[in-house]
This record gives structure tokens, C-alpha cells and sequence, in this order.
């Protein structure tokens, strides 16, 4: 990695609220390095470039953690549910900063999840695994087995809580990233708890990070 995408990776990291030891960098280098290998045979992402990358993957995924950190505070075994997870994003870079988490990062297409597991065996994540499923076929023993479920650009929050929502422990949370004009929705079995506005750096379009609170399925 270039030293300046290097810095730029810790530098921002710190202003969203996450402070990246040597070896947490070092993992998301190896995750970035593997990502470029494989998107060489196969469509990871559309994102290109390594700075790009930095910021579109990495830290517009790492934005979630200090909102994630107070929502499982004094909690025993939080678990976490990426819904969507396609390369692992945002449930990856995620793992890499919150070792304390279990991380299941739910994909239908076999080729990212075999893509994910690589990812996770090469970077040690003892936290973390891929599944391979539809999220409406997961088995029962994961009905309301989640702290948090966690999304970046799969769908409408009311498509992810009709799929996904059984899944959340009561008074769990669905934290999404969105775009800043996206409308945020009033849904059934929800209360909207907080929306938050944020910039990642070179891009003139704001982000926001919307969650929700499970009141009933």
C-alpha cells in the first residue's frame, strides 16, 4: 500500500471515531491485497483503485463501529449480522476493528462466499464467518440470535426487516448505511432510533447511517 493511502487510512480512521492499531492496519492491507487479486477473475466490486477503496470500502464501513460499541455495551456475546455481505463489506473491515464481536456475513452467491472465506482465513479472524444462504432460508437456530444486523446498499430498509428482521433478538438494531437523499422509512415492527449524517473524504455527497430499533417481528 502507498504510504499516503496508508496514512490517509489511519488518519480518517481516527476522525470517524476508530484508532487502528499496527496490526488492524496490517489486516486491512491484506484484505484490500486479496480483493485485488480476486476481483482480477471475478465482480467484487465495482469500486477501483486503492485509495478509492480505502475510502469507499473501508472507512464508509468502519463508520458504523463507535455506534455499534455503545448499542452492544454491557451485552454478553454480541452477534452480528451482515446482511448482503457480497465481499464482506461492510462485516470485514468490521471484524478486523471489533475482535470482541461475532460476525456472520450472510451471502447468496457462493463464488463472494468462498471469496470470504479466504479473506477470513488469511487474515486470522477467529470472529467472523461466512455464510451462504438466502437470509430468509437461514435455519431456526438463527431466529433472534442477533444483536445487530448491519447493511450497506442491498435494499430498502423495509425489504431487509421482511427478510431479515426474525432474526433480531427483541430490542436489537438494524444499522444501515445510506445515501443522503435515500428516504427514511417508517416500518412495522420498528422504531427509527437515531440518523446520523457524515462525510468520507473526496466525495461531495454526504452519507447517513440510519437504525433501527426491533420492537416486534
Amino acid at each position: 500500500m502507498e504510504e499516503s493511502n496508508r496514512d490517509l487510512l489511519i488518519v480518517e480512521s481516527v476522525k470517524l471515531g476508530v484508532e487502528l492499531d499496527e496490526g488492524m492496519v496490517d489486516k486491512i492491507v491484506s484484505y484490500l491485497i486479496l480483493l485485488d487479486k480476486w476481483s482480477a477473475r471475478m465482480n467484487l466490486t465495482g469500486v477501483k483503485g486503492e485509495r478509492e477503496r480505502i475510502i469507499e470500502l473501508i472507512l464508509d464501513s468502519m463508520v458504523l463501529a463507535p455506534i455499534m460499541e455503545v448499542i452492544i455495551k454491557g451485552q454478553e456475546n454480541p452477534r452480528v449480522m451482515d446482511f448482503g455481505s457480497g465481499a464482506g463489506i461492510p462485516g470485514i473491515p468490521l471484524a478486523i476493528v471489533m475482535e470482541s464481536v461475532s460476525f456472520d456475513l450472510v451471502d447468496s452467491r457462493r463464488k463472494r462466499c468462498t471469496f470470504m472465506d479466504e479473506a477470513i482465513r488469511r487474515l486470522g479472524l477467529l470472529n467472523a464467518r461466512a455464510i451462504n444462504s438466502r437470509v430468509e432460508g437461514l435455519g431456526g437456530e438463527y431466529i433472534e440470535a442477533f444483536t445487530i444486523m448491519i447493511s450497506k446498499a442491498v435494499g430498502d430498509a423495509s425489504y431487509i426487516f421482511a427478510k431479515g428482521g426474525k432474526y433480531l433478538k427483541e430490542g436489537g438494531r438494524m444499522a444501515l448505511l445510506k445515501g443522503i437523499n435515500e428516504r427514511t422509512e417508517e416500518i412495522h415492527g420498528l422504531e427509527m432510533e437515531s440518523e446520523k449524517e457524515y462525510d468520507i473524504p473526496g466525495k461531495k455527497a454526504g452519507r447517513k447511517i440510519v437504525v433501527y430499533r426491533k420492537v416486534f417481528t
